[in-house]
């Protein structure tokens, strides 16, 4: 049963009845939850903004990036998002680290949990799909060819 979710102590309740791992950060607005293959093995981050009226969800797709790759990473994601149905890949400068991102809007104050769980969803999907693509880049492939590295499905 769907319910609405007004803030992350309302997420981190919903979690801890249906028995999902994660981690809340109540300072912050965030709730780490934790992933099961077939997605990435880092926990996706679910970021209640504060001043504005709505959710990050942010799933890390790399570990840090080597200096001299940025530019080849910096190609790859303009290219990728480019031709996205949901753009939203990014790369953080601050954590050299890749990552997919979705902002949820909350503009009735709340959040349909249902709604959040198809949304998170997403965000695995779209990380999982690229990632191997985006790991060539990392490990030499020319960012422009990023698309190019996609196996067909």
């Amino acid at each position: 049963m769907s319910e609405r979710l007004k803030s992350p102590d309302d997420l981190a309740a919903l979690l801890a009845k249906n028995g999902v791992p994660h981690q809340l950060d109540k300072e912050n607005g965030v709730v780490q939850v934790a992933t099961r293959p077939p997605a990435l093995a880092v926990p996706v981050i679910v970021r209640f903004e504060s001043k504005i009226p709505y959710i990050n969800i942010i799933q890390q797709m790399s570990g840090p990036i080597p200096e001299d790759r940025t530019r080849e990473i910096e190609t790859a994601v303009a290219h990728i998002n480019d031709v996205a149905m949901i753009p939203g890949y990014g790369y953080s400068y601050a954590n050299k680290v890749i990552y997919y991102r979705l902002a949820l809007p909350m503009y009735g104050g709340s959040v349909d949990s249902d709604d959040l769980d198809k949304a998170i969803t997403a965000v695995l999907n779209n990380a999982k799909q690229l990632e191997p693509a985006l790991k060539k880049v990392i490990e030499g492939a020319a960012g422009a060819n990023v698309l190019s590295a996609l196996a067909p499905h």
